[in-house]
């Protein structure tokens, strides 16, 4: 999603002046998104941390729903 979006979208967000939306609440959250998403935020994680939380949030996304997280 992340290095060819045009790959998963019909449309450019873009061309209606929105923005790009990357969820994080579900199980086929992976783990580039994660990283790419801490990155935006300016925080640094080591690859272990950004696979472990990646591996939490698949298992909370399990128990409940989890909110919407927008770039």
């Amino acid at each position: 999603m992340i290095a060819k979006p045009e790959t998963y979208e019909v449309l450019d967000p873009a061309d209606f002046g929105r923005m790009r939306q990357i969820i994080f609440g579900s199980r086929l959250t992976g783990w580039n998104a994660i990283k790419f998403r801490a990155k935006e935020l300016g925080l640094r994680f080591t690859e272990g941390q950004v696979k472990a939380a990646t591996a939490l949030i698949k298992q909370q996304s399990d128990l409940t729903q989890l909110g919407l997280v927008s770039s």
